[in-house]
């Protein structure tokens, strides 16, 4: 919307303050989940860990799905972002059947676009491709179509990597050509 990462973050930390009045455990999850998804955003990593460790152990006391899958989400975008690939893989053995079960296509979606990054560390290119499409079909079935840019973009990327240069060109020219991604404004 325009407005300062941070000026989210002090709505954020003051519901989370309402929410440890109330006694919410549930909130309280949802609300360190979602500011450790911001550290990780702002390189802030230390303060990342220290969000999920309280997302995972307010979920655990609120005993619901919704918190654990909201704790687990954050904790993984934790390990995906610091390249920690055993960490991430064993939290994605936990979160993705949750996603699955519980129908969030939301969450599912990054869960399968981020286990790619398990066999992509190890160089299994086709591997890492073929969940980064997959990715890219939960995220239509989502309707969280502003996210199907990113999504494509890291195929490119990939395909890159792999080099296999003539397709990272034309996956580029398809995704400029897209509508722009969720968080940026064209």
């Amino acid at each position: 919307a325009g407005r300062p990462v941070d000026e989210g973050m002090d709505h954020l930390r003051h519901a989370l303050r309402l929410a440890e009045q109330l006694g919410d455990r549930g909130a309280q999850a949802r609300l360190h989940s979602r500011l450790a998804i911001l550290d990780c955003n702002r390189l802030r990593f230390a303060e990342a860990y220290t969000a999920t460790d309280r997302a995972l152990e307010a979920a655990a006391a609120a005993g619901d799905e919704a918190s654990r899958l909201a704790a687990l989400d954050a904790r993984k975008t934790v390990h995906a972002y610091l390249g920690e690939i055993t960490e991430l893989a064993a939290v994605l053995d936990d979160l993705e059947p949750l996603a699955r079960r519980t129908g969030d296509l939301g969450v599912l979606q990054w869960c399968v676009f981020e286990s790619a990054f398990v066999p992509l560390a190890a160089g299994r290119w086709a591997e890492a491709d073929a969940l980064m499409a997959e990715a890219v079909r939960v995220n239509t079935r989502s309707g969280y179509t502003g996210y199907h840019a990113w999504f494509e973009a890291h195929r490119g990327w990939l395909a890159r990597l792999a080099g296999r240069l003539e397709d990272a060109l034309e996956i580029g020219r398809r995704t400029a050509a897209m509508e722009s991604h969720a968080w940026i404004a064209a």
